[in-house]
């Protein structure tokens, strides 16, 4: 709880002082995406290796998979039991936070499911995942067997670039057509009309994101429907960015940029 508390504050602190940034690093790894786990260490991931590093961009570690299996989701809420989604082969399976594999494989068609469009852990040891066919949401427990599924409506599951459970709730995000908000039954609690492009965090009753349409990295407030904004110069040619502590992460089609918000006196 306390690491939650630090980053919850420190993020605060980066959105209200928003006068500039400055460049700390830049680490020569091209990147797909980027996600965070909860103790601040972020993973780069590019077709089918994860590279890990800390928020000071020390390299960590190196995972790589098969060179025709690339990674779609990564769910790294929790860094000793990060779980990874290859959508070619419809599989999921797991690491530990030395990046090694660790538990069973996952293989989806056991289960009679054949095309996944997204899929993330969830809290107590299973996890969700949306059958394209079907047309459901399926929520799987620790023991890998089924819960429940529900129903999914107004949601076409060829838009579906991302979920994740946090904070009690089920975020699904769609192009073009928001995040979608559930409860941890499966039922619908409501929509955000944001473009995420798939990459988003969760803080605090607050959706995280980088537009880059304007550059920004955009903190939205779900209850109050506030935003606050980190202009971050066009001319890096951002790709991505999240935040955590008082730092930026922020990708390019060459590298990673490490920078940190600084007030002009």
């Amino acid at each position: 709880m306390p690491n939650k508390i630090y980053i919850f504050i420190s993020i605060i602190l980066l959105f209200f002082n928003n006068d500039n940034i400055i460049i700390e690093k830049r680490i020569k790894i091209i990147c797909d995406f980027l996600t965070i786990d909860k103790i601040g260490n972020i993973y780069c991931v590019r077709n089918n290796t994860i590279t890990k590093i800390d928020n000071n961009g020390k390299i960590l570690g190196k995972f790589s998979g098969s060179l025709h299996e690339g990674i779609t989701c990564i769910d790294a809420g929790d860094p000793f039991k990060i779980m990874l989604f290859q959508k070619d082969i419809n599989k999921i399976f797991f690491l530990n936070n030395k990046l090694s594999r660790i538990g069973i494989e996952i293989n989806l068609y056991d289960f009679d499911i054949y095309e996944t469009a997204a899929t993330c852990k969830s809290a107590d040891g299973g996890f969700w995942l949306i059958d394209s066919e079907k047309k459901v949401l399926c929520k799987f427990n620790s023991l890998f067997r089924l819960d429940f599924e529900k129903q999914l409506f107004n949601i076409e599951q060829n838009t579906v670039t991302g979920m994740k459970e946090t904070e009690d709730k089920l975020y699904i995000d769609t192009k073009q057509n928001g995040i979608h908000i559930f409860d941890l039954l499966g039922n619908k609690i409501t929509k955000l009309l944001l473009n995420t492009n798939g990459n988003f965090q969760v803080i605090d009753n607050s959706v995280i994101y980088f537009d880059k349409s304007e550059s920004e990295l955009v903190k939205f407030n779900i209850t109050d429907k506030d935003s606050e904004k980190i202009n971050i110069p066009k001319s890096l040619l951002c790709l991505d960015a999240i935040c955590i502590e008082n730092k930026l992460f922020l990708t390019t089609s060459e590298e990673i940029i490490i920078a940190k918000q600084i007030i002009d006196n």
